[in-house]
């Protein structure tokens, strides 16, 4: 997604196919960091000291369990649907 000033600013990676996107093979496609679990990620985060938010949501009836590492310039958001990882979000860090 692009910001007010044509700056991408928001890039969603699916690694589940949805009706309007393919999915997505990190391990072959993409350099960002990809974890098999939610629990994996939380200790990722803890080790490196992450500042770190997690949640939980029942959305259109998917339930729906993330996490957010957030960095300087930047937010890393992970997905996951029945315990398995099924988007990752590139966000600009917002002001």
């Amino acid at each position: 997604m692009f910001d007010e000033k044509q700056i991408l600013d928001t890039i969603f990676l699916y690694l589940e196919p949805t009706e309007e996107f393919e999915s997505l093979n990190l391990e072959e496609e993409c350099d960002v960091p990809f974890f098999t679990s939610l629990k994996e990620a939380q200790a990722k985060g803890a080790r490196n000291n992450w500042p770190t938010d997690t949640g939980k949501a029942d959305f259109l009836g998917i339930v729906r369990e993330w996490i957010r590492f957030r960095f300087e310039g930047h937010t890393v958001h992970y997905e996951f649907h029945k315990g398995k990882l099924a988007m990752v979000t590139l966000s600009s860090a917002q002001d």
